[in-house]
């Protein structure tokens, strides 16, 4: 097809003429009548790669084949595969259109579908297996490095051939030298065989032609033609071939060619890179010869593409030192070269004149190239970035790492309009995201661990239908260079994990009492765990387990809890209480009478290695008791007031005890004293860590140091709004996270972690549907309003540092300080039913007034409020204006939406306009749908005078507008898809 297309004349326009490929595509439809036919063409990008220019022809065939087809007679469908690298070579500007709309993109298989497309063909052949672990060793060894389905290929056919009768082994594993050494060790195996030690010179010769340097400094493969190689070359060549290093094959033209069996040779033989990088500037050199050559014989040798100055010179020092490697013909066009330059010697004085022009016309030419080369790039460009736009639409929300990085990359190959409304939507679910990782490892998660320093987290996952779980070791993801390896030896049955907060070890405790540890101080190569047993576990059915590391990662505490029937009811519920030192594996004492009948359901390390903190159970007779004792003596150090309004959480690692009121109402109120949480300290002494005047329905996260509340979430599910609140210090800080791979559930651990980030805020890594991602956390601010009315109506909205919330009724203010206590009462005459603004100081409360206006208070102090008044409104009437939206703008600045189209800002202390309202909308000249949707304002981040507006006509269309309150100038008007709005959670 491609020399169809050669000998046709598409060197002309780039088209198939329309009879070729009308006559083509008859003669194709002949045999397979009205039923039509599809053509599957793989692995273009090894064609682009050897004969780019034969490639882009029949690409171009392709596209002209699969046109309409002839009525009643089929139509003719191509599906084409390549690598990405190779789409720049094999779209021409013809192509391009067609290219973006029917390209997709396929993502490299998951850990888990690797692992099913390792073991299903073995599954499906009767009485052959693999020995147990080995598939998922060649699972974490293949990683995530490119071309790791051809190496894993590999390293299976060589596993077969090596098996020991029905058994795929370890043993024959380990001898290939895992997935990236099986090519290798095959290679140098195979060419051992053949070449003897004095032939090695003549090898690195015959490699060398083999292969072409890459533009990252590597090498990549391509064939030569037989004719080309020398005979000592040709000869050796012939005796590799059965090997399978090297494969023969043909040119469209019918040529013999010699070509590298795999791309992956390039890569992973050692002694091939050995030889390759001393030829790199010579390989280069003779390339860039063989495509002038080229260029000079179809131009019937035309004396004007002989090579000339400083490219003769180095072909001449290339000839004298690597005779033998020129071929005949790249010898006859360096020679003529040279003729030729010796008769321009003769000649320049004379032509001095002709010789300019001719440079003038060169250089136009090169000109014209390179501005045709440019727009053909720039208009590649931008239907490249087109297309990544349009699939960040379809993995948002479900895809939420992956459609991140789909719209940077979209931004970056070109900045058009769909890129950019790709990254707004983006930038509304990832405001604060700082890092991210695609990854299969969140698929089917049952947990998660986060080292104290956030550089060593571990996944607990497990396949849908499966009970079997996997544990996933990830690093490097803060540093953004994240790496997975897999846990060996997880038991096949349910357990339980944790993680060390020192990131050193994992511990795992399973259904009969067994507690495995593996090692993590070599994330690079992970070894097998350690088995620790409970003495008195033998023979019980555990019903429950508890498992704790001293903060130091040091010690490893382990409570079992057995339940089961002896000789009939009642039943027998007790457990064990066992310790070990983590680095020898001994037990360490422990004191037998913390092991008593129906005691304890938790238990815990303090700071203390030598005190831990037990709970009660929650059958038991001391469910509510917390307590601290020794652990090898079992003496009480101290225990926490037993009361039935109290509730304890033991948190921070077991080195504090979270109190909260026991008995809660359905909607407390701020000033509810029953409200209060306290952090103490588990100490030998009694301490108080904090206290704040809150009462906290919420999960902890993996670290146990900070709550974390879910405070919105997006209409269509896409992110969610949390607060996060450290243990420590009782400070708040805010977060904005895609959609989560686990769902927050109040009182319980969530999966994710919370980290001090240098410098200020807080880190927070969290897993998502198809990955892990990193965010930043700030110190709230607000306005977070619950959204919601307490008991006597009113509606309420915290300060923007956290620690005042402003309750509001028809008849009454009042501003609650959340930390210390105390509040200020005022009388009012507002909306109640709207929940109040702060503005960005927190000096001022603006609250909706019930003629539909707006007006500010003083946060502190008495007055009667001033009313912000709009053009045409006059003091005490109803206002003329509906209102949309408003925001807080710098300082004490108010920004005002109306329906009607008007954006104006206001001073919430003095009361007055500044400047005359814009006009950023169209005036309603019909009634307003009051049920419709309603124009929206947000603050631009890092921007606090700046406001991204979507008044109520544009809403369906996206069209946003960035609007400087301070200056009135527009600063961006952006076209996207239908903007999402948050509902409070």
């Amino acid at each position: 097809m491609a020399g169809l297309l050669r000998g046709s004349g598409t060197q002309q326009n780039g088209r198939a003429p329309s009879g070729v490929v009308t006559g083509l595509r008859a003669r194709l439809l002949e045999r397979t009548g009205p039923a039509g036919l599809v053509l599957f063409v793989d692995q273009l990008e090894e064609y682009a790669a050897g004969e780019p220019d034969a490639a882009r022809h029949l690409f171009t065939l392709l596209v002209a084949v699969s046109g309409e087809g002839i009525p009643g007679a089929g139509s003719v469908r191509v599906i084409a595969t390549a690598r990405a690298e190779s789409v720049e070579v094999l779209v021409t500007a013809e192509t391009a259109d067609l290219l973006s709309a029917a390209t997709v993109f396929l993502a490299p298989l998951s850990g888990t579908a690797l692992h099913r497309a390792i073991t299903a063909p073995v599954d499906a052949v009767p009485a052959l297996w693999f020995e147990p672990g080995l598939p998922e060793r060649i699972v974490a060894d293949a990683g995530n490095e490119p071309g790791r389905m051809t190496l894993v290929e590999f390293a299976l056919t060589r596993l077969w051939e090596r098996r020991t009768r029905s058994m795929l082994t370890h043993a024959a594993y380990d001898d290939l030298g895992g997935v990236a050494g099986a090519l290798a060790r095959y290679a140098d195996d195979a060419f051992d065989a053949q070449v003897e030690p004095s032939e090695v010179p003549v090898a690195k010769r015959l490699f060398a032609q083999l292969v072409r340097p890459d533009d990252g400094g590597g090498f990549t493969r391509k064939p030569a033609r037989v004719t080309d190689l020398a005979p000592e070359l040709r000869a050796l060549a012939d005796r590799l071939v059965p090997t399978k290093l090297l494969v023969r094959g043909r040119t469209p033209d019918g040529e013999e060619i010699v070509d590298l069996a795999h791309e992956a040779l390039t890569r992973l033989w050692q002694r091939l890179a050995v030889w390759l990088t001393p030829t790199a500037a010579f390989r280069a050199w003779q390339e860039e010869v063989r495509r002038r050559l080229d260029e000079w014989q179809q131009d019937h040798e035309s004396t004007g593409g002989l090579l000339r100055d400083r490219p003769l010179a180095v072909a001449e020092t290339w000839l004298k030192e690597q005779p033998e490697d020129i071929t005949p013909a790249e010898r006859r066009f360096i020679e003529a070269s040279i003729a030729r330059a010796r008769y321009r010697v003769h000649l320049r004085q004379g032509a001095v004149a002709l010789l300019a022009f001719l440079l003038l016309v060169a250089v136009s030419g090169v000109v014209a190239a390179l501005k045709t080369n440019r727009d053909i790039q720039s208009h590649l460009r931008t239907q490249a970035s087109q297309v990544l736009a349009r699939t960040v639409e379809l993995r948002n929300g479900q895809e939420p790492a992956t459609a991140l990085q789909l719209a940077l990359a979209a931004w970056h190959t070109r900045p058009t309009d769909e890129a950019y409304g790709a990254l707004l939507s983006q930038y509304v679910v990832g405001q604060y995201l700082v890092g991210s990782h695609p990854s299969g490892i969140t698929q089917g998660m049952t947990g998660m661990g986060v080292s104290r320093d956030g550089r060593t987290i571990v996944v607990k996952a497990s396949a849908e239908g499966s009970h079997h779980s996997t544990v996933t070791v990830l690093t490097g993801l803060l540093e953004g260079k994240p790496r997975e390896r897999r846990l060996r030896g997880t038991p096949r049955d349910g357990f339980s994990g944790l993680l060390s907060a020192d990131g050193t070890s994992y511990a795992a405790v399973t259904g009969d009492g067994t507690v495995l540890v593996w090692d993590l101080t070599r994330p690079d190569r992970l070894p097998g765990p350690r088995t620790l047993r409970a003495k008195g576990a033998e023979g019980r059915k555990v019903n429950g387990t508890k498992l704790s590391f001293t903060p130091d990662g040091r010690r490893l505490l382990c409570l079992l809890m057995y339940y089961e029937k002896i000789t009939g009811p009642p039943a027998r519920r007790d457990g064990t209480l066992a310790a070990w030192d983590v680095g020898t594996g001994r037990a360490v004492p422990v004191d037998p009478g913390l092991s008593r009948e129906d005691q304890w359901g938790g238990a815990a390390f303090t700071a203390d290695p030598d005190v831990v903190v037990l709970s009660g159970s929650s059958t038991g007779p001391d469910k509510d008791l917390v307590v601290l004792r020794e652990l090898s003596t079992g003496r009480e150090v101290r225990a926490f007031p037993k009361s039935d309004k109290l509730l304890y959480t033991v948190v921070r690692e077991g080195t504090a005890v979270l109190q909260q009121p026991g008995t809660r109402r359905v909607r407390p109120k701020a000033t509810d004293p029953a409200g209060e949480t306290r952090v103490l300290g588990t100490g030998r002494s009694p301490s108080l860590v904090t206290s704040f005047r809150r009462e906290l329905d919420s999960s902890v996260d993996s670290t146990c140091r900070y709550t974390v509340e879910t405070l919105n979430t997006s209409d269509a599910g896409h992110y969610q709004d949390l607060r996060l609140t450290d243990l420590s210090t009782g400070a708040v800080h805010r977060t904005r996270l895609p959609d989560l791979a686990a769902e927050l559930v109040g009182g319980g651990t969530a999966d994710l972690a919370v980290l001090p980030r240098p410098g200020g805020g807080l880190t927070v890594i969290a897993p998502v549907t198809d990955g892990m991602v990193v965010a930043r956390a700030e110190p709230a601010n607000l306005p977070a309003t619950d959204g919601v009315s307490d008991d006597d109506g009113a509606t309420s909205a915290l300060s923007p540092d956290g620690r005042r919330l402003a309750r509001l009724s028809d008849t009454r203010s009042e501003v609650v300080d959340t930390f210390r206590g105390g509040s200020e009462v005022r009388k009012v005459a507002v909306d109640g039913s709207v929940p109040p603004l702060w503005t960005a100081d927190g000096r001022w409360i603006v609250a909706w007034t019930g003629t539909g206006g707006l007006r500010a208070y003083r946060a502190s102090g008495s007055g009667r409020g001033i009313e912000l008044l709009l053009p045409g409104d006059r003091r005490g009437a109803p206002s003329t204006h509906v209102i949309d939206a408003v925001q807080p703008v710098k300082g004490t600045g108010i920004a005002v939406l109306t329906a009607d189209g008007l954006l104006a800002r206001f001073d919430a202390a003095t009361g007055r306009m500044t400047g005359r309202p814009l006009t950023v909308g169209k005036r309603q000249r019909r009634p307003m749908d009051i049920f419709g949707a309603t124009g929206q304002l947000a603050v631009r981040p890092g921007h606090p005078s700046e406001v991204a507006v979507l008044t109520r006509e544009s809403i369906q269309e996206g069209e946003i507008q960035v609007w400087d309150s301070s200056s009135r100038k527009r600063r961006l008007l952006i076209t996207s898809g239908t903007v999402e709005r948050s509902t409070g959670a």
